[in-house]
């Protein structure tokens, strides 16, 4: 059956072209890069006399737009006025001054004017030098100032100077993307791009904005200031922030920081993790991470250049289904017998080739890409057999699983993961490996790993042979098994500069299309270098990017024949049935 052109059912939204019987075209300005917050219990605007960009905060129970030049501004369901310096060093008005002149109302109620419902007057602390690039901000907190402690004030310690100078190398500022961790307490965990011990200053206003938002009984979730937003996540004791630059939309940021947020647990396990900071609030966390840091920095370019994470699905080593069975007899026929086995899986160049699991268990595809993520960040699995607690947050959030970690050749880049329960059971899985590795050289399982591991990409799909040329790209999930799989990257993708440029086309254009209330099932993207299409149906989602002359029904003509080309190779990219231990 030919796609349909899909039906949006989305009420006028200015953000989109919406026509009932076509799939809506928009322009790359007209997607909406900002999820806007919904509220029941409090929304209110307040438009101050200006023509400058806005900036929205939203919230767990509120979500305000304030519109005011080079503006760094909290909004909840209290007012706090803000004092903003431009970058010119020219000193506005305060917002609290400036928002009563107009009429603000919610639920149809007047309030005060802001400048009048906080009575109590508090020092002003100055603050320098903030993320939010090109703002300077005094901030005047009207409450209970963030609680500390002085041994918490000597840890944080950080010269003006050196804060200033460091935020403004040109490196530095030059990032898209930056992810902090911080304590709730407010001490550095984890800073993407350059040092914590640096940054402690631009941590202490991450952590101050969370707490005013929460001494508020209130949640903060998002700023938006132009084309850039920042996130918050608060995970219990742990508070996380993403800062993007990139149009990239709150669900991709927040999926992002869930990501690192599962790799510290996955490192720790919650149990820890919550325990330590109920002891001590204070305490600094990155001594139980020293040397994980590289997991979470392989970790976030993982998310940005792999299509499974950010789908949230798995891809699979291309294979015919009968060898990968043979894969999987030769390991569940040594590892049948050993009792608290619970996972075997056996990945590859950042893909899966087979998975067995003990009856009554069953693996999270993020709890998989944190697995993929060890073996592809940690060199020194290459050298020698390997045993490895690792906590799988979708599993057992507080307990760990032991890992023996092994390649099966010296000459073979796959890697045999066997996971278990019991800490005794080491040898056991090392004699295990052995046999598997024997029946896979004598099954010659082992020499077709080989081959389809060092084949050339365009062996197993050429679009151009299947007569899609006009095809540049594709992206295709399956929804019943949430296996994945994609075309090569070939020209003119072939530079990473060029492929991130696509990959961040498709992140926005799918998290909008999956966040979107009501649902939105087609989008096309048109620009100048491609013209990048997103389909959601019952049985399938995908991501195609065509050359950008192509008609809209010929695009879908194109994208029918596609689909059921890969549904008629299903058994050879993709794992349909996860057999027992």
């Amino acid at each position: 059956m030919p796609i349909s052109e899909p039906t949006s059912t989305l009420n006028n939204d200015s953000e989109f072209e919406v026509d009932p019987s076509r799939v809506p075209a928009v322009t790359p300005t007209e997607i909406p890069t900002e999820v806007p917050f919904k509220s029941t219990s409090f929304v209110s605007s307040v438009e101050l006399p200006t023509d400058a960009p806005s900036l929205e905060i939203g919230s767990n129970s509120a979500a305000v737009t304030y519109t005011m030049p080079a503006a760094v501004s909290l909004v909840t369901s209290s007012y706090i006025p803000v004092k903003v310096s431009s970058a010119n060093n020219e000193e506005l008005s305060d917002l609290s001054e400036c928002a009563a002149q107009p009429a603000v109302k919610t639920n149809g109620d007047a309030l005060p004017a802001a400048s009048n419902i906080h009575e109590d007057d508090f020092e002003a602390r100055r603050i320098e030098g903030t993320f939010l690039n090109d703002f300077e901000t005094n901030v005047n907190i009207k409450g209970e100032p963030v609680a500390s402690t002085s041994n918490l004030e000597k840890d944080l310690v950080v010269e003006e100077s050196d804060l200033r100078d460091f935020i403004e190398t040109e490196a530095w500022r030059a990032e898209q993307r930056h992810v902090f961790v911080l304590s709730s307490s407010g001490k550095p965990v984890y800073s993407r791009h350059g040092s914590e011990d640096k940054l402690v200053t631009m941590f202490g206003v991450m952590q101050a904005l969370v707490s005013i938002v929460e001494d508020s009984d209130d949640k903060i979730e998002s700023i938006h200031f132009g084309k850039n937003v920042i996130v918050f996540q608060v995970r219990g004791p742990i508070i996380l922030v993403a800062v993007s630059k990139k149009n990239d939309s709150v669900l991709f940021c927040n999926n992002q920081l869930t990501y690192v947020y599962n790799q510290i647990v996955s490192v720790l396990t919650l149990k820890q993790v919550t325990s330590i900071f109920e002891r001590r609030q204070n305490y600094d966390l990155r001594r139980l991470l020293t040397g994980s840091e590289r997991l979470i920095d392989h970790l976030l370019q993982f998310y940005e250049t792999e299509p499974s994470i950010f789908m949230n699905g798995i891809s699979c080593i291309p294979m015919p289904s009968a060898h990968r069975e043979s894969v999987s007899s030769a390991i569940i026929s040594a590892c049948s017998k050993i009792k608290n086995l619970v996972f075997a899986v056996l990945v590859a160049n950042n893909k899966l080739i087979s998975l067995a699991r003990k009856r009554g268990y069953s693996m999270s595809p993020s709890d998989l890409h944190l697995i993929l993520n060890m073996v592809a960040a940690s060199e020194s699995l290459k050298t020698a057999e390997s045993w490895t607690p690792i906590c799988l947050p979708n599993f057992n959030a507080d307990g760990f699983l032991y890992a023996h970690v092994s390649y099966m050749s010296d000459n073979c880049p796959a890697c045999l993961l066997l996971l278990t329960v019991d800490q005794e059971l080491f040898f056991q899985l090392s004699e295990a490996k052995m046999k598997i590795t024997e029946k896979l050289v004598k099954n010659k399982s082992m020499t077709l790993i080989n081959e389809v591991l060092k084949a050339p990409p365009s062996l197993w799909m050429s679009l151009h042979a299947l007569g899609l040329s006009k095809i540049r790209h594709f992206i295709y999930k399956c929804r019943k098994t949430s296996n994945v799989v994609s075309s090569p990257m070939s020209p003119p993708y072939s530079n990473p500069e060029e492929a991130n440029a696509l990959f961040t086309k498709y992140q926005t254009l799918y998290t909008n299309m999956i966040d979107s209330n009501p649902q939105i099932h087609g989008l096309f993207q048109v620009s100048a270098e491609e013209t990048v299409i997103c389909l959601l149906t019952e049985k399938f989602e995908i991501l195609v990017a065509v050359e950008p002359m192509v008609k809209k029904q010929l695009a879908l003509d194109l994208i029918t024949k596609l689909c059921q080309w890969v549904q008629s190779e299903e058994d050879r990219f993709f794992l349909s049935n996860v057999p027992y231990l």
